[in-house]
């Protein structure tokens, strides 16, 4: 007894030195298991299949996935990246991609560090993978103040290591706030996705939310939509997009207007059978075509006005001749700023009358410019255009401009942009569809077959009406029923005074230069242009031959109704 006594402590430390070295063992394996499974679900390890389950599951243990996933410390855990992501919610059709789980894995917990350090008892209640950005939701109780957040935005973007930050306040329908972070990977919204989408005669291909749900409102009801962005923002993208969707329609249901000022964006759609004149290039050209969409309009409430319709639904509903059924018409200027610089004055009056009077008569704008500054985007247009498209910008001041507040310089670029609906001040953050030149040139092509077996003329204007036509390609498909009625002439500019001179001249019975200079408040030398075009018409005679006399005057007062029209009607013939 007394011989065990003496050995049983050195049995027992070699027990103890046993048991030590198999939990030193045990923690070593569960750490090397966990730092792998940690490395593989950041994404800093690619996952290597294995057609044999046995040997997947040695090499990831299930009580380590059940720990990261449904532990009391699971929320402050990167998510499984490695695994292929849910499909995308309401309609999506496609997965997300990895983007979004990687920043989720990555930027919760910077998010929490951030508010606790400032003593912000907060914590990210749900977080939402879009295309392009990742939401994360704050619910805010009311001991919170809101502004104490909004004011750790720069916090965040220096915590995130991104200046691309944007605070969503609130989140529609929640009392939350959203932080918005930039993927790492994008997630392009393909054009497959929107097509079904594509409802109505004028749908507006926006694209993808931060839900993936695919937005696509109708341009009819907007009326008008101005777009703002710097370069590489996705204007460009975009106007492709719409255009694609537009030539679903037959001509006959919706034409286009094409006006490019760069002369570098519309050149591949000469073509289209959707197009009612020739696209349009050249800042000079460009201004022009705003006055022609003024004469279409005017022409348009003047038949509207023989039947007694108030808007295009009720002219087509009232009139049982197809060839005079009115279309939609689509004005799509790339650069608007370009236009302004021709003539600005001009330009902007035209803009916003047709911004206050289109509508009823089918007409309907989508103006795109890079500069969005005061001088381009007026207070004028602004309020005529309530629905609003802003990519990218450089600074918040032009954020302002195009969405009366912050956001737009906080997009990634490339086709994330911030849509504001008309009647509403919440902001949709969307990734505009691409739409890839093979998936455009085979809804052209669809198009064109639909013209050519419907038999119907196409609707390109002719070069008589003063718009640049070169490389216009004329398309020989003959209608079998009677043409349509022949299109306005390009609206004189200069028409209106030629018509206020006619009447001071007719009314006072002195064909004088100088009287008119005075009376219209004109230059000399456009008076004398005016004066020599009612003599080619043949409302005033020659310039006597004997000093400083008046021209005669070929007709009375009592005439000047019939001479207005005429000299009206033969300023419009091109005289």
């Amino acid at each position: 007894m007394d011989v065990l006594a003496v050995y049983q402590p050195e049995a027992n430390q070699g027990w103890g030195k046993l048991v030590g070295l198999a939990i030193a063992a045990g923690l070593a394996y569960l750490a090397i298991a966990a730092h792998k499974e940690w490395r593989r679900r950041t994404g800093r390890d690619k996952v290597v299949e294995t057609p044999d389950a046995a040997v997947a599951g040695e090499d990831r243990p299930g009580w380590l996935r059940t720990l990261f996933d449904k532990s009391p410390l699971a929320p402050y855990l990167p998510q499984d990246v490695s695994e292929e992501p849910p499909p995308a919610p309401s309609g999506g059709g496609e997965q997300q991609g990895t983007g979004g789980f990687i920043a989720s894995a990555m930027f919760v917990p910077t998010i929490q560090e951030v508010l606790k350090a400032n003593r912000v008892n907060v914590d990210v209640t749900g977080v939402t993978t879009g295309p392009t950005a990742t939401r994360f939701a704050i619910e805010v109780p009311p001991s919170v103040r809101v502004q104490t957040i909004t004011k750790l935005l720069p916090d965040l973007q220096v915590a995130l290591r991104t200046e691309r930050v944007r605070l969503q306040v609130p989140i529609p329908g929640k009392n939350a706030i959203g932080i918005e972070v930039p993927n790492p990977q994008r997630s392009w919204v393909e054009w497959k996705r929107v097509l079904p989408a594509l409802t109505t005669e004028l749908a507006i291909p926006l694209g993808a939310d931060m839900d993936w749900t695919i937005h696509a409102p109708d341009l009819a009801k907007m009326p008008h939509l101005l777009v703002g962005g710097a370069t590489g923002g996705g204007k460009s993208a975009f106007l492709k997009a719409s255009i694609t969707a537009f030539t679903r329609n037959s001509p006959s249901a919706v034409q286009l207007m094409l006006i490019d000022p760069k002369r570098v964006e519309f050149g591949r759609y000469r073509t289209l059978p959707n197009l009612w004149a020739p696209v349009v290039f050249g800042s000079e050209h460009a201004a022009e075509a705003f006055e022609q969409l003024v004469a279409e309009m005017d022409d348009r409430y003047a038949r509207m006005a023989e039947v007694g319709a108030s808007n295009i639904d009720e002219y087509n509903a009232r009139t049982s001749d197809p060839n005079r059924k009115m279309f939609r018409l689509v004005a799509i200027c790339d650069e608007l700023a370009d236009v302004m610089l021709v003539d600005k004055a001009g330009v902007e009056t035209n803009v916003v009358r047709l911004g206050q009077l289109a509508r009823a008569a089918g007409i309907h704008l989508v103006l795109a410019t890079q500069r969005p500054s005061v001088d381009v985007i007026t207070g004028l247009i602004k309020a005529n255009f309530p629905a609003r498209l802003a990519f990218l910008v450089s600074s918040q001041a032009d954020s302002r401009v195009i969405l009366d507040q912050n956001g737009a310089e906080t997009l990634a670029g490339s086709g994330d942009a911030l849509f504001l609906g008309a009647g509403t001040s919440t902001l949709i953050r969307v990734q505009v569809p691409w739409v890839a030149d093979e998936e455009a040139s085979d809804t052209e092509h669809a198009a064109l077959a639909t013209l050519i077996q419907a038999h119907i003329k196409p609707a390109p204007a002719t070069a008589s009406q003063g718009f640049h036509t070169t490389g216009v390609r004329a398309m020989d498909v003959q209608a079998p029923t009677p043409a349509d009625p022949p299109r306005r002439a390009k609206r004189d500019p200069d028409l209106e005074l030629l018509l206020k001179v006619a009447h001071h001249v007719v009314t006072t019975g002195s064909g004088s230069t100088s009287s008119v200079q005075r009376a219209l408040g004109i230059g000399y030398n456009k008076a004398a242009k005016m004066m020599e075009r009612l003599e080619a018409m043949d409302v005033v005679g020659e310039v006597p031959s004997e000093g400083n006399l008046p021209r005669d005057v070929h007709y009375e007062e009592e005439h000047l109704d019939a001479v207005l029209a005429m000299v009206e009607r033969k300023a419009r013939s091109g005289m």
